[in-house]
């Protein structure tokens, strides 16, 4: 009988415990405002520029031509070039351009033309992003010669040359503004037409051409 009161006593303060509203339970604290999780840009993929291999450029600028030990004659040219991308930072490229002589003075045009054309490779620096830098080596020919020159003047006249370079480019995803700066090495024309005097002969003649050529302008790629 003793346990009896006992155990009424423990059901009683287990349900009074366990009654609600008899305790204010203990709110939980606010999480903590979230990290700002600064994540790097997506890093440009080079390949995706393989989706418009070519493309067409046409650039106007100036060339000045050194003959022999003659004083430096200015052209005022324009180019047009053709090229294809074999990797994503090599582009082969064909190039022909030309232009009339110009006084760099008055503007005057003068009596001769400059006619050349190349076949080179471009090695692109950064060529996944909008700005990019461009180095340049080329092989072909040029000419300087009279604007009323026949085929054959042309071709006597005409020298084989190799040219480095280098320009600046900003490439939207089909269109593209550049910059670009070339050094040709021309070897010996075909035929040397200045006058000789009596008794040398032209092989003893010291033949040799230098041109410098800056241009701006503008591709389309696809």
């Amino acid at each position: 009988m003793r346990a009896f009161p006992a155990l009424l006593l423990l059901s009683a303060s287990t349900a009074y415990a366990q009654a609600p509203g008899d305790y204010e339970p203990t709110e939980a604290p606010p999480p903590p405002p979230p990290a700002h999780v600064y994540a790097a840009p997506p890093a440009h993929d080079p390949w995706a520029v393989m989706a418009n291999r070519w493309s067409v450029g046409f650039s106007v600028g100036q060339t000045k031509v050194k003959i022999n030990d003659g004083d430096p004659t200015a052209f005022a040219v324009g180019e047009l070039a053709l090229r294809y991308r074999l990797r994503p930072e090599w582009e082969a490229e064909l190039t022909i351009g030309g232009g009339d002589e110009k006084d760099a003075m008055d503007g005057a045009v003068g009596d001769h033309t400059f006619t050349t054309a190349s076949l080179g490779l471009r090695y692109r620096v950064r060529p996944a992003e909008h700005f990019n830098g461009f180095l340049m080596a080329a092989i072909g020919a040029s000419a300087v010669t009279r604007k009323d020159a026949d085929s054959q003047a042309q071709d006597d006249a005409t020298r084989s040359h190799f040219a480095i370079g280098g320009g600046l480019e900003y490439r939207w995803v089909h269109f593209a503004l550049q910059a670009e700066i070339r050094f040709l090495a021309m070897g010996n024309a075909n035929v040397d037409t200045r006058p000789l005097p009596n008794g040398v002969d032209q092989s003893q003649v010291d033949d040799h051409a230098t041109a410098g050529t800056m241009t701006l302008g503008a591709s389309y790629y696809f």
